[in-house]
């Protein structure tokens, strides 16, 4: 599945989404590895900029 938008709440989007993550996307790039896809995602919500990500 196929997921787009803005994390509004961190702390619900990591403790319940993050470890589904397969492959995030995020200012046009694309992460596949654990390390990466936690950092860009936190960085997301802090610049308040959309993500795709497939779970």
């Amino acid at each position: 599945m196929e997921f787009q938008g803005t994390i509004s709440n961190w702390v619900k989007f990591s403790t319940i989404m993050l470890d589904s993550i397969k492959e995030l996307q995020f200012m046009g790039e694309i992460y596949t590895d654990e390390k990466s896809i936690k950092k860009y995602a936190r960085e997301s919500y802090l610049v308040r900029e959309a993500i795709k990500f497939k779970m």
